[in-house]
This record gives structure tokens, sequence and C-alpha cells, in this order.
């Protein structure tokens, strides 16, 4: 049986140590949540009960029904929640924000150095573009939408 503090783990069930080894995307979405909030929720003091990261992040995303809820929750709903405070609510809303970048395409360009550099990065005129190979773009990411004409 582990025991409630995520260090006492075995190394190969803790969420931090399974997506190095595994990859974020063998992790459910309580152990990726974990590894953003980093720490639990109550406190260090003996016979006080209180929970590990992992508890707490399948805690958060039973109370607000998910990861969808849990985004869309306002940043001072989540500051009532006890545990966390502004710099967890800051990385949990960052890192919503990134994965939406990701998904929209919304990426920053890469920086060339040369002409060579942008000819390697760019298809060839003569190759048709692929569908969803490209770094702007996420198999995890739904197609964008696109406008028919009127």
């Amino acid at each position: 049986m582990k025991s409630t503090r995520i260090k006492n783990w075995p190394k190969e069930e803790r969420p931090r140590e399974r997506l190095l080894a595994e990859g974020a995307d063998k992790l459910k979405e309580a152990e990726l949540l974990a590894i953003i909030l980093r720490v639990g929720q109550g406190t260090f003091k003996e016979g006080v009960p209180g929970q590990n990261a992992s508890d707490f992040a399948r805690t958060l995303l039973k109370d607000f029904h998910g990861l969808r809820g849990l985004d869309r929750a306002h940043a001072q709903d989540l500051l009532k929640v006890p545990g966390l405070g502004p710099a967890k609510v800051a990385q949990i809303k960052a890192a919503f924000e990134l994965g939406k970048k990701v998904c929209a395409g919304k990426l920053s360009a890469p920086a060339f150095e040369s002409s060579r550099a942008i000819a390697d990065h760019s298809p060839s005129p003569l190759m048709p573009a692929p569908l969803h190979d490209s770094p702007l773009t996420s198999s995890h990411c739904p197609p964008p939408l696109r406008r028919l004409p009127a």
C-alpha cells in the first residue's frame, strides 16, 4: 500500500518519474495535474490530515467536474479552495493557456539564422504538405474549423 506522501511511493509509481520514464501521454489527467500542483493540500503538522498532490489533483478534478471545468473556473473561485493559493492557481491557468495556444497554432515562429535554415524548415513547393505533421499542430487538438463559402 502506498504511503500518503508521494516521496515515499515506489519511484515507478510517482507521477513525475512516470512522466520522464514513460511519457506524458501515459499519465492520467490527475497525475499530470499533480505534477503541475507540485505539492498537496493540508499541513505538515503531525496528526492533522492533508492530501498529497496526487489526491489533491483527483479532488480538484472531481469538484470542478474534470479538466474542462477546472479550465473554465475563474481564478477567484479557485483561490477559494483551501490549498490553492495565487502560485498554484497561476500554474494551473498557465498550463491550460499553453495547451490552448498549442491547439490554436498560436506558437511563436522559429528564428532562422540563414536562408538554408528556412529552406530546410519549409516543405518543398513540389510536395504536398502533410495534414497533421506540422510543429504548429498536435494530434491531441481538434482540427481547425473552416468557414464554408456563403
